[in-house]
């Protein structure tokens, strides 16, 4: 269209498109990661107030209330160390290592059982929310599978049972698009029929409204930008 003289986006330099303005430019970083949280927000909440609503243990999608982190209803902002000790195993209990534990930052994460419960008994389920392509989530599909692979080894290592850990991708496309996988994550995750619907609506209008605040904020950075530009070389 002649409009601009290159095919790469003003603010960072790379090849810019529609996907790169909706998820991939560094300088627009801080809306991404509002646009994630406030989606992993809903789902926490839908989560929270389901069937396994009681055994969700921390979350990473967002600031957390200082002041309600001493309640034990109120997820953590790490994993609770009760969760990688040994309670009630037939083998001794491994050294616990909180920093390392601390690494590990799934979405959000449930755990069954409680404090007491052997952990060869406890189900753990972890939630991964990545946004994608509409039209090709392949790509965070696969990095979501791999991102988690070192806690649920480590999960087996202290006495976990394979078979009760559960990782659940929740992808969501940067246009709106809702993908039917989803729909069986949170069957699994204890949300209502119903009310995964609701969630699905509201998840693509969130997804839809955060498509007009990054596009205007986009402009309007470039906009910036150009004008800077131009005061520096006296042109305008």
């Amino acid at each position: 269209m002649k409009i601009v003289n290159t095919p790469n986006c003003e603010l960072c330099g790379q090849p810019d498109g529609g996907h790169h303005s909706l998820s991939g430019c560094p300088e627009l970083k801080g809306l991404y990661t509002n646009r994630h949280n406030g989606a992993g927000k809903m789902i926490l909440r839908y989560i929270m107030k389901g069937a396994k609503g009681g055994i969700t243990v921390m979350h990473d999608v967002g600031k957390h209330n200082e002041h309600t982190q001493a309640h034990q209803s109120t997820p953590a902002a790490r994993i609770p160390a009760w969760v990688y000790t040994t309670t009630g195993h037939k083998r001794p209990a491994s050294a616990v290592n909180a920093p390392q534990w601390n690494t590990y930052r799934p979405d959000i994460m449930l755990v069954s059982g409680g404090r007491r419960a052997p952990v060869h008994k406890r189900q753990v389920h972890t939630v991964e929310i990545k946004y994608c392509r509409d039209t090709d989530p392949a790509q965070q599909q696969d990095r979501a599978r791999l991102q988690h692979e070192q806690l649920q080894d480590h999960l087996q290592r202290i006495g976990y049972s394979k078979q009760n850990i559960h990782h659940h991708i929740i992808l969501l496309g940067v246009g709106g698009v809702i993908y039917k996988d989803m729909y069986n994550s949170l069957h699994a995750l204890g949300v209502p029929k119903e009310r995964r619907k609701r969630l699905a609506k509201k998840l693509s209008r969130h997804a839809i409204t955060h498509v007009q605040i990054i596009a205007d904020t986009k402009r309007n950075q470039e906009y910036l930008k150009q004008q800077q530009a131009k005061a520096k070389t006296g042109v305008g």
